[in-house]
């Protein structure tokens, strides 16, 4: 029994690892499907340093260093 969890356990594992973002890119995506973004109505915006660069609005506007 302590077999079957332990390999439920690597199988959830390994799917998850495969369902991530990578840095060094990702192979086999679909822009219908896959993409980096917000799925509710809040504005997705993109930091260094901890400070906000870029902001896309959830109506569509982009500001850069705003």
């Amino acid at each position: 029994m302590k077999k079957i969890i332990l390999v439920i356990a690597i199988c959830g594992i390994c799917t998850q690892a495969h369902s991530q973002w990578k840095l060094t890119g990702n192979a086999g995506t679909n822009s219908g499907t896959n993409f980096i973004g917000t799925t509710d109505n809040v504005n997705f915006k993109i930091r260094t340093k901890n400070n906000v660069r870029i902001t896309v609005t959830a109506g569509g506007n982009v500001g850069i260093g705003t």
